[in-house]
């Protein structure tokens, strides 16, 4: 896995076995932040189901190599599944366990991963007691991690000696690289004297865990038995404990799990209705664009009205005016007429008065008299003379 700001040297673990891990914790129903028991029956039935998908895992990984290392703090609860695997295949396994301060554990996984100290000490507890309970039938070595990091040459030859085994020939080869990262994975090691106490009986527990891990690098047979026993006696009265609190935990999950589903179904009902309203107000939206539309074409033909309504006003305007001057117009003509017929009734009143004297000169004896004498004027007279 690659470095990062927690752990700037690296951590020399397998991505592909983390991830293998990890699937194999959630099929038992733990995680790797648990300090619940795993059942090794599970484990050995787990070892038959994966047996070929770990193998070919490790082909992956290492290839051929006569000699490799797996290193993942996981393993410490799933010991009962790597033996057999490995042993089935023809791999002889063994085990270095590391021993860490469980209080720099703590603070180390409280600054990363925020876990509560008091929770990072149980997992220490769990991890440690499993990985000593399950390594005990294999070869193995317990190592200090301030003893790694202030004398890894010296610990690497016991290991060497401890476990049986010829460390690859080009090791002197990589000592300046292995130093250089000895000394950068010396940082992360706090070796801090502690001196809070926590509740009983997880004091107690821990005191009692460092104390026979300590006697377990001894060689007296008689003290890596009273050790054995103790840790025997602790993880006992440990597994008591998380079982009480596991059955209460996987109520408190089984109703988490309910709220989830609850919770889940609700998000679902509401993401639905989300869906629905997106759905209307896109038609709405569709219908209000639809509006405006309609509105501008509206707007524009009322503007068009309004323009057409200009043009009828001035022409009504000029119609008007025009009106007016035939208004005037006629008064005039009005006024013409009457003037005529004033004019026409003098000249027919002047025409009566002449017919009447017309009339009573044919009627007089003058008239009679000089008929003789204007008829032998026409005569004299050429028509068309006056």
């Amino acid at each position: 896995m690659a470095p990062d700001s927690d752990n700037p040297a690296g951590y020399w673990e397998s991505p592909a076995f983390h991830d293998f891990h990890e699937r194999l914790l959630r099929m038992a129903s733990t995680r790797w932040d648990s300090w619940t028991h795993i059942p090794s029956e599970w484990l050995s039935d787990a070892a038959s189901q994966f047996r070929d998908e770990c193998l070919n895992l490790l082909r992956t990984e290492f290839g051929d190599a006569a000699m490799f290392v797996m290193k993942d703090p996981r393993m410490c609860r799933l010991l009962p599944f790597w033996i057999p695997t490995l042993t089935d295949a023809g791999i002889n396994p063994s085990a270095i366990l590391v021993i860490r301060n469980p209080h720099d554990v703590a603070r180390s996984l409280e600054r990363r991963n925020g876990l509560p100290r008091t929770t990072g000490l149980l997992l220490w507890l769990r991890h440690v007691l499993d990985a000593e309970s399950h390594s005990r039938q294999i070869r193995r070595w317990i190592v200090r991690s301030e003893e790694l990091v202030q004398n890894w040459r010296g610990v690497a030859s016991v290991i060497e000696k401890k476990l049986e085994i010829t460390w690859p020939a080009q090791w002197s080869e990589q000592d300046s690289e292995i130093s250089r990262f000895v000394r950068a994975a010396c940082r992360q090691v706090e070796c801090q004297t502690v001196t809070e106490r926590q509740p009983e009986p997880l004091q107690s527990w821990l005191n009692r865990t460092c104390e026979a891990m300590t006697a377990l690098q001894g060689a007296e047979p008689a003290g890596v038995a009273a050790a054995m026993d103790a840790l025997d006696e602790v993880r006992t009265q440990f597994d008591e404990v998380t079982s009480i609190v596991n059955d209460v935990a996987k109520g408190l999950e089984a109703k988490r799990l309910a709220d989830v589903h609850r919770l889940e179904e609700h998000l679902s009902n509401v993401t639905s209705a989300l869906k629905s309203a997106q759905l209307e107000l896109e038609t709405t939206h569709a219908d209000l664009r639809a509006t405006r539309s309609g509105l501008h074409a509206v707007e524009a033909e009322l503007r068009g009205d309004r323009a057409a309504m200009v043009d009828l006003q001035q022409q009504l305007a000029a119609s008007v005016a025009h009106s007016g001057r035939l208004e005037t117009d006629r008064d005039a003509l009005r006024s013409h007429a009457e003037n005529l017929r004033d004019q026409v009734s003098g000249l027919e009143a002047e025409r009566a008065r002449l017919g009447e004297l017309v009339a009573a000169l044919y009627d007089s004896k003058s008239w009679r008299i000089t008929a003789p004498l204007r008829a032998m004027w026409s005569i004299v007279t050429p028509r068309g003379r006056s």
